[in-house]
């Protein structure tokens, strides 16, 4: 796992901010994919890709690129890496039982559920992803 997040470091590192116009810097932040533990004991790999979010990060006042890319003070690119992987993890929210919700108004993520319960695997053991890295 840690070869992952310092790979989504390394390369938000290598981002040119002057391909972006910074004046118009609107964003949903960057969208890191990162497997749960079950994925790892799962028979089967699996890679779930739907089509670009909309406007999954927009409330959080913390959407632009100069913020993704470190340009900010006091925000750090390994902050930015480990936001993104926390709301990646909280997409698929956990009950107080420990057990995954499994109900949702998201036609990808019922897809998402429905595709485990075929395959008798849990959700997590999914790696799920979109077409664009950015919103």
């Amino acid at each position: 796992m840690e070869k992952l997040l310092d790979a989504y470091k390394r390369i938000l590192q290598e981002v040119d901010a002057q391909s972006f116009n910074l004046n118009e810097d609107k964003y949903s932040g960057v969208f890191l994919p990162v497997p749960f533990e079950e994925y790892w004991h799962s028979p089967i790999k699996i890679m779930l890709v739907g089509r670009e979010t909309a406007g999954w990060n927009t409330l959080n006042g913390k959407n632009t690129i100069s913020r993704v890319l470190g340009l900010i003070p006091d925000v750090t690119i390994g902050q930015v890496v480990e936001e993104a992987v926390d709301r990646y993890r909280n997409h698929l929210p956990v009950q107080n039982d420990g057990t995954t919700n499994l109900k949702s108004r998201s036609r990808f993520t019922q897809y998402h559920f429905r595709l485990a319960r075929e395959l008798n695997i849990l959700p997590q053991a999914i790696v799920y992803a979109n077409l664009l890295a950015w919103d």
